[in-house]
């Protein structure tokens, strides 16, 4: 049937989400959840997978390193460039922070270590909430607001949430 060939599809269609952009990892908390431990070992398998098997094609896995130090001077090379299209809670408080004449590191460490505290609350809050619109829209939201690097083009992650709730019966 349909559900069980979506059933199938579904740590796959995750662990290739996760290997071409890693932020996509937060739904494996929906899988917690929903206590499907054997879905999540799947999407962990296929996600190492997927994110390993292509270093063969440019130079061996000993250019793991090369990817880490790249994400990371990425990230925190774009957060000097200004607050552009950025709709991250480090941009906000920037651009908070600017309003006030505030354009030093600190709002930018404010930023983080409040990304930081909303992160942890909200992989909490996944547990709490019984509606699943609300789940899926609070880890999208997580996953829009908490990345540093976080521009307008992943607002579309709001779109899964919104056809969940369109859906709903009541």
């Amino acid at each position: 049937t349909i559900i069980s060939l979506l059933a199938l599809l579904l740590p796959i269609s995750l662990a290739i989400s996760i290997g071409i952009k890693l932020y996509p990892a937060v739904f494996i908390l929906l899988l917690f959840k929903e206590n499907r431990f054997k879905d999540v070992f799947k999407v962990f398998i296929y996600s190492v997978g997927l994110l390993i098997l292509p270093f063969f094609a440019i130079g061996g896995i000993n250019q793991l390193p090369v990817l880490v130090k790249n994400i990371l001077s990425t990230s925190n090379g774009t957060v000097s460039w200004g607050v552009g299209y950025a709709v991250n809670i480090q941009n906000m408080i920037r651009i908070f922070f600017g309003f006030l004449g505030d354009f030093g590191n600190s709002p930018i460490l404010i930023g983080r270590a409040f990304s930081l505290v909303v992160l942890i609350s909200g992989f909490l809050s996944v547990f709490f909430l019984r509606t699943k619109w609300k789940t899926i829209a609070l880890i999208s939201l997580l996953m829009i607001v908490v990345p540093s690097i976080s521009f307008e083009y992943i607002l579309i992650f709001m779109i899964i949430p919104l056809i969940i709730f369109l859906d709903r019966e009541e």
